[in-house]
């Protein structure tokens, strides 16, 4: 018997004598902190026969893309997309695709990087050209499913909204036995939130969530990590330096931001 987890329907019928109680111990369906592999199976043990290619960061169904036919996971990607930073998209162009999310509150509720990068996608023709081929969506969404195929069965991999790094962080923080002050901003009308202790949770929960795996991974580097969603002409983005604003917005055409790609089942 092993804890590897797949979709399934069990009917158990029992006959007990003399019972008194019990303690049973149950793992049913995806939990933050387990590894999810290449055949689209998920486990909280690594199983060396798989290939693990992310970690499970939410169960939440609204940001595990339940209204695109998912939402039983949220699958942050082991490694980065690119080993260096790079441009999100053209500065020039405030994005009619994409809805608008000028403040915090606004912003938590922005719930699918799979549908911001499709939009994105279907506008443009994706590229390595700095800011014109939109970079940032061309190594999520294009190059990094050539070096680790998503499963069939899931989104595929893309860009995450601002809400979905939200959510991830604060459920990585839940699971390392933090509370995330983030869960104290939903309804903060501000442009922008900086705590250097939370900056430190958050980096350090989504690090152990790897860490624990098992599996071999890229550390997150201390720094700013794109987001799909804009907050008006500028983008959305997370920061691990705890000198500086966690999350707030930057320019599309900053060359030294880094990717890492999420998925969805």
């Amino acid at each position: 018997v092993s804890d590897e987890i797949t979709t399934t329907s069990v009917t158990v019928n029992t006959s007990v004598d003399d019972f008194t109680n019990a303690t049973i111990a149950e793992h049913f369906g995806p939990a933050v902190g387990d590894i999810y592999y290449s055949d689209g199976t998920y486990s909280n043990n690594y199983y060396a026969s798989k290939t693990p290619i992310g970690i499970i960061v939410s169960t939440n169904p609204v940001y595990c893309e339940s209204a695109n036919g998912y939402g039983h996971g949220l699958v942050m990607a082991l490694n980065e997309a690119i080993s260096s930073g790079c441009s999100w998209g053209d500065a020039s162009v405030n994005e009619s695709v994409l809805r608008a999310n000028p403040t915090l509150n606004i912003a938590y509720t922005d719930y699918s990087g799979l549908k911001n990068t499709k939009a994105i996608a279907s506008s443009h023709t994706l590229s390595t050209t700095a800011q014109t081929g939109y970079p940032a969506f061309y190594y999520a969404y294009v190059a990094y499913k050539n070096s680790v195929p998503a499963p069939t069965s899931s989104s595929g991999w893309f860009l995450p909204s601002v809400g979905q790094w939200w959510d991830a962080i604060e459920k990585a923080e839940k699971k390392c036995g933090y509370t995330a002050d983030l869960l104290n901003q939903h309804y903060n009308t501000g442009i922008a939130y900086m705590n250097s202790t939370e900056n430190d949770q958050a980096y350090s929960s989504l690090i152990t969530l790897m860490s624990n795996s098992g599996a071999n991974y890229t550390a997150l580097v201390r720094t700013f990590y794109w987001c799909s969603s804009e907050m008006d002409a500028n983008i959305w983005r997370y920061n691990f330096v705890n000198t500086d604003y966690l999350l707030c917005s930057g320019s599309k055409d900053n060359l030294n931001w880094y990717v890492r790609p999420f998925l969805a089942f």
